[in-house]
């Protein structure tokens, strides 16, 4: 959603997003931290939130900082995907997916954790699955559809023409009953 004003300060875009970065940082570190309580969770996750929902609220005039972010260090990654996820827009859903299929280890695991906050049911159709999908990612993509379930219309996990006979759900497409592993 786009709030029309006539003139975006980018200074302000800016320090949303750097904000959003050190709180990101701060929300990893009270994760971690045996100290850290819900209640400061849910102050950091509130802070976050209304720095995404005004990067989100700038829509296009934010996507020139918001685009390389996704492709440098984790904390700007993330921060940027959770303002593009805020969007809910299929153009910024199509671009976090595209950032996520060709980022660096570390900063495909931000973005992904920050998906797990964010993604709308429109991002989570479009998050890659499938045996031509990298491991990685497709690891990535089934977090974020179990932990945004109740939000996601996902497509199916199994491949459209079925299980194939020789592979290990066949017999339970057949109506057989699973052995444990150890019997097999």
């Amino acid at each position: 959603m786009l709030v029309d004003v006539p003139e975006w300060r980018r200074d302000i875009l800016l320090e949303h997003l750097e904000e959003l970065e050190a709180l990101w940082n701060r929300r990893s570190r009270a994760l971690r931290s045996p100290e850290a309580d819900a209640l400061a969770l849910r102050r950091i996750d509130a802070r976050m939130d209304a720095h995404a929902d005004a990067l989100a609220l700038a829509g296009e005039h934010a996507w020139p900082l918001l685009e390389p972010a996704l492709a440098g260090e984790p904390p700007a990654a993330a921060a940027a995907a959770l303002a593009l996820a805020s969007t809910n827009e299929p153009e910024a859903d199509r671009a976090l997916v595209s950032a996520l299929e060709q980022a660096s280890a570390p900063i495909r695991s931000a973005i992904g954790r920050a998906f797990e906050l964010r993604a709308g049911a429109g991002l989570c159709r479009l998050l890659p699955l499938g045996p031509t999908v990298p491991p990685a990612v497709a690891a990535i993509s089934c977090a974020v559809l179990v932990t945004r379930r109740p939000i996601a219309a996902a497509k199916p996990l199994a491949p459209a023409d079925g299980p194939r006979p020789d592979s290990a759900g066949a017999g339970l497409a057949r109506g057989r009953t699973p052995r444990p592993c150890a019997a097999r």
